[in-house]
């Protein structure tokens, strides 16, 4: 009877640390989002659309109100585009890769909400020239 209680409690303290530890990570990291959710978001307002694509890609068609901060730019300094890390940031580039490295980058500079929306080539929405 005692080893089934011990068994028991520690499979629950396992478990409870596990969901602590989880929980930790994602409060750390970035989000991936489907297109859907992020046109939901900005349909809402309060959010900053990043497109880190290059500049020729960008004239080519980005999402409304996107702002331009190429994925290279992105360094060791918070990027003046940015300037309230508590924003919600909405990152996408072509087809995911770069949007992905752009929201690593901008966790690790401090910014708290950072959404990776993927690929331009995904959104099924208006895009403008």
């Amino acid at each position: 009877m005692m080893k089934r209680l011990l068994a028991a409690g520690s499979i629950c303290v396992f478990l409870f640390l596990g969901v602590i530890g989880c929980g930790g990570e994602s409060m750390a990291g970035y989000q991936k989002i489907p297109a859907a959710e992020a046109k939901n978001m900005m349909d809402k307002g309060g959010v900053t659309v990043v497109d880190v694509r290059r500049e020729e890609e960008y004239k080519t068609g980005h999402i409304p109100e996107a702002v331009l901060l190429t994925n290279e730019t992105i360094g060791n300094e918070p990027p003046a585009l940015l300037p309230d890390k508590n924003a919600v940031i909405l990152v996408y580039c072509r087809s995911g890769v770069r949007s992905r490295q752009a929201s690593e980058k901008l966790i690790k500079l401090g910014y708290k909400k950072v959404f990776d929306m993927g690929g331009i080539k995904d959104w099924p929405y208006d895009v403008v020239t």
